[in-house]
């Protein structure tokens, strides 16, 4: 007897290490526009205002078009469109949302997701390691700590999980994912007085770039 295994469609999440010259750019971005109290010694935040997060200015497009269009593209050769098209034309995507989020490791992000049709987030700076914050009895009291973790049903109606463990070595990663896609961010136990810095964004429709009409 053989067998043949058929995977089901489904969404994936598009994983991509940033070049350093792009992970300079995003933190020239953020250096750019940060509130007044917020400094940094190159690229490590010495010290920080009350708001922890702000919007982000991508100059003519750069961080756009070198590598989000090209991760997109990937994405949707990979598993296609994440939404049924309900237009009359084709729609060009463009970076709608940007901005950075800079925390402490006890602050946390509830469950939630976006309003575009792709989103993303980058992990400039993960000050600590998962494997010392679940070390010996905290495993059982906080398991996930610190984990940033997508929440979705599988064909049989189950929430199921996938957690990203993040540590230093995640410095630098970009993932890509579908904005209707539930994700989180759990608070830590270790270093509390380092700082995360991400880098977020949605990728929308543009209305004003109105391609081919879609067959019918």
């Amino acid at each position: 007897m053989s067998y043949h295994l058929n995977v089901l469609p489904n969404f994936g999440v598009l994983e991509a290490k940033l070049d350093q010259k792009h992970i300079d750019l995003l933190y020239s971005y953020i250096k750019e526009t940060a509130y007044p109290g917020y400094n940094f010694e190159g690229n490590t935040v010495v010290s920080h205002a009350k708001d922890n997060q702000w919007s982000l200015i991508d100059h003519d497009g750069k961080f756009e078009n070198e590598v989000l269009k090209p991760a997109v593209n990937k994405y949707i050769e990979t598993w296609g469109w994440p939404m049924d098209m309900k237009s009359t034309h084709f729609h060009d995507l463009s970076l709608n949302r940007f901005w950075t989020r800079i925390t402490t490791n006890d602050q946390y992000q509830g469950l939630h997701n976006h309003q575009g049709v792709f989103s993303f987030t980058i992990w400039l700076k993960i000050p600590t390691d998962w494997k010392d914050e679940v070390e010996g009895d905290k495993a059982f009291s906080h398991p996930e700590a610190t984990d940033f973790v997508f929440t979705y049903t599988d064909t049989m109606g189950r929430i199921r999980k996938f957690n990203y463990k993040l540590c230093p070595d995640m410095d630098g990663t970009m993932v890509v994912f579908p904005s209707d896609l539930n994700h989180m961010v759990l608070p830590g136990w270790t270093k509390p007085n380092d700082y995360r810095v991400a880098v977020a964004g949605d990728i929308s429709l543009n209305s004003n770039f109105v391609g081919e009409k879609l067959a019918g």
